[in-house]
């Protein structure tokens, strides 16, 4: 059974004006690849937005909960503003770069913060999943390739010249993607 949205809204009550409770683990059921189903996943943004006013929580661990770069924001967001927390982890979130990337933001001003898990299945899913799709985006340039060359040989300018601007997409599209890991590495 999935928590309600009453449920969510309460727990979001709690984190903005909780003052005893030190530590929380919010436990989400996602494996590697599972689908958690809605609960914190569906209602991330708002629920944690709740830490940015909360005075008492020093460890806060959301794993596991599907949360995307839309929970992550929010988390990074709430950071930005709380000085209680010193502990947070997050792995196994589906979170990408432009989650951490929003994350990274929030710890340039916050000097409480003393210990971040590190992300590890997400970062290889999220690698894994950049490596497939260049090794897609290899097997396109190497059809388009194929391709060009036919067409020179049967003398079909046009239909090289179409190949030939399909070829730079891919190879650009390529280029993002080996950059966008590159940028991983550094988060």
């Amino acid at each position: 059974m999935y928590p309600s949205t009453s449920s969510m809204m309460q727990l979001q009550y709690v984190l903005r004006t909780n003052c005893t409770l030190k530590s929380l683990k919010i436990l989400g059921s996602l494996s590697q690849r599972d689908d958690p189903g809605p609960g914190l996943a569906q209602h991330a943004p708002r629920v944690l937005s709740g830490l940015a006013m909360n005075l008492g929580l020093t460890e806060l661990d959301v794993s596991g909960n599907a949360i995307r770069d839309s929970g992550m924001s929010a988390l990074a967001g709430a950071l930005k503003t709380n000085r209680t927390l010193t502990s947070v982890e997050f792995d196994r979130n589906i979170v990408t770069l432009e989650g951490w990337k929003a994350f990274r933001k929030c710890l340039y001003g916050n000097k409480k913060l003393l210990h971040v898990g590190y992300p590890s299945v997400d970062v290889s899913l999220w690698q894994n999943q950049c490596l497939e799709t260049i090794k897609s985006n290899n097997q396109e340039v190497a059809l388009l390739k194929s391709q060009i060359k036919d067409a020179h040989r049967l003398n079909q300018m046009t239909v090289k010249a179409h190949r030939v601007e399909q070829l730079k997409v891919q190879k650009r599209k390529e280029l993002r993607l080996q950059k966008s890991i590159q940028e991983s590495r550094k988060v």
